[in-house]
């Protein structure tokens, strides 16, 4: 098994809004990394657990649900395919 990353960003988007007289700002950090994961054994799947770090103040926006969650980590369990 094999594993490659690439294609990392970090982008900040910021937001204002003016609602009532009152300017509002906000600013979002978005963080992107892409790994590929080459299974060497092709006769069978493999599982691959991915941590993240948990960053305090920061909302974990995901369409993967959640293996595991503890103290400063994030967890998924993600099928790689043979």
């Amino acid at each position: 098994m094999g594993c490659t990353t690439g294609d990392n960003r970090r982008e900040r988007i910021e937001q204002i809004t003016i609602r009532d007289g009152v300017v509002l700002k906000r600013t979002f950090n978005q963080i992107t990394d892409r790994v590929a994961v080459t299974n060497n054994d092709e006769s069978r799947g493999r599982v691959v657990i991915v941590e993240i770090p948990a960053i305090e103040g920061w909302e974990l926006e995901s369409s993967t649900p959640l293996y595991e969650s503890a103290p400063g980590v994030h967890r998924f369990e993600v099928e790689a395919g043979p």
